[in-house]
């Protein structure tokens, strides 16, 4: 009866090649092929390679949209900067707002859209009244793609 192991025979042989390539032995002279000819420098030019291609990727992380930089509080400081400077007073956040806007961008996860009308037909001024919010004038304010606050700030 074979007890032998499916494939058995190529593991012994490709463990006594990688041996022969990257340890000294008997069977090598104790000079393993691998530091004998141009594989090592092939090795090294491919590494080379391959750290330029990683180095350029990396550099343009900072410009990709997984790593944006918009954040609510850097919005309120450059709106408020911006209103001191018009001599108006500043805005203070309102919770029945953020709760609106809360609800509209989970309404937006959900049914997957963009758009300041959902595709049920609901506008801006809907999640107003579901936060209790009263208003005399409202609007709302969307962005997308930018890369930080300061960018959203000079496209509003």
């Amino acid at each position: 009866m074979d007890y032998t192991l499916e494939g058995e025979e190529f593991f012994k042989k490709t463990g006594l090649l990688l041996k022969f390539l990257f340890i000294p032995s008997k069977d090598n002279n104790f000079r393993p092929k691998f530091l004998q000819s141009k594989i090592l420098l092939y090795f090294v030019i491919c590494l080379f390679i391959l750290k330029l291609f990683i180095s350029a990727i990396s550099l343009n992380f900072p410009q990709n949209i997984f790593f944006a930089d918009v954040t609510r509080i850097s919005l309120i400081n450059f709106v408020n900067q911006s209103r001191g400077e018009q001599g108006l007073q500043p805005l203070i956040e309102n919770e029945k707002l953020d709760k609106a806007a809360v609800l509209k961008a989970q309404d937006m996860l959900e049914n997957n859209y963009f758009a300041h009308k959902s595709p049920q037909g609901i506008t801006p001024w809907y999640w107003f009244l579901q936060s209790d919010y009263n208003y005399k004038y409202a609007g709302e304010n969307l962005a997308i793609g930018f890369l930080n606050s300061e960018e959203v700030f000079n496209a509003w």
